[in-house]
């Protein structure tokens, strides 16, 4: 489903850097979608790396991080083998349940990572934009799950929603990292997906087969590379 006409929006060529942001609700299908358009020449500008970058141990990201949430968000020990204290990575999975129980603690915890993939994103998108020659990609796709909560949707020439509608609880079944009570407590931080659709420059519906989506994302990337 598309509501702007890519054909009539700049195209990369007279605009420099044209950035596709990709979002939806969790187990839909965002990473799919955006390794599909990287897959066909687009630069990937990987948000949820840059979330982990920020929190290494030893970062400031990461010293915040334990500072607020204390010394029981750290994994002590990997395959057994202990772990000096500034080398402890997050437990992600410890801290994700807490995050998605209590909403003020998410927004903490935004509050410290937000701001410094802000900074490192506006870095290499300064980096791209100064390496552009004719003939390089112009066209940068990035995957953020709270783009529009974020307001990163801002930056953005388009922006596409990926949506899967009652798939959506079947496939999270099959993650086994979560527990069911951490996924709903997740689904509902989030905006809905009539939400995101509502938002969405483009949504592309992710509900059937990868032949489907990869049909829905090969239609929008000509339109977008069209001179």
């Amino acid at each position: 489903m598309c509501k702007k006409d890519i054909i009539s929006t700049p195209t990369p060529k007279k605009r420099g850097l044209f950035i596709i942001g990709v979002t939806g609700s969790m187990g839909c299908g965002k990473s799919t979608v955006t390794k599909l358009f990287a897959n066909m020449g687009a630069r990937l500008l990987d948000a949820d790396k840059m979330a982990r970058e920020v929190v290494l141990p030893g970062e400031i990201g990461w010293q915040e991080v334990v500072e607020y949430f204390g010394d029981d968000i750290l994994l002590s020990s990997i395959n057994g083998k202990e772990l000096p204290y500034k080398q402890r990575p997050l437990n992600r999975k410890k801290l994700g349940e807490q995050i998605f129980k209590n909403p003020a603690k998410r927004k903490v915890l935004e509050a410290i990572i937000h701001p410094k993939i802000v900074k490192i994103k506006a870095e290499i998108l300064k980096k791209w934009e100064m390496e552009l020659t004719n003939g390089e990609s112009r066209i940068v796709v990035m995957e953020v799950p709270l783009l529009f909560e974020a307001g990163l949707d801002k930056g953005c020439n388009l922006t596409i929603a990926v949506v899967c509608g009652d798939e959506q609880l079947s496939r999270l079944s099959e993650r086994k990292s979560m527990s069911t009570t951490t996924k709903k407590a997740a689904i509902a931080q989030q905006l809905s997906e009539a939400e995101k659709k509502s938002r969405a420059d483009i949504v592309i519906d992710n509900s059937g087969d990868l032949a489907g989506t990869i049909f829905q994302v090969e239609k929008i990337f000509k339109q977008i590379t069209k001179s």
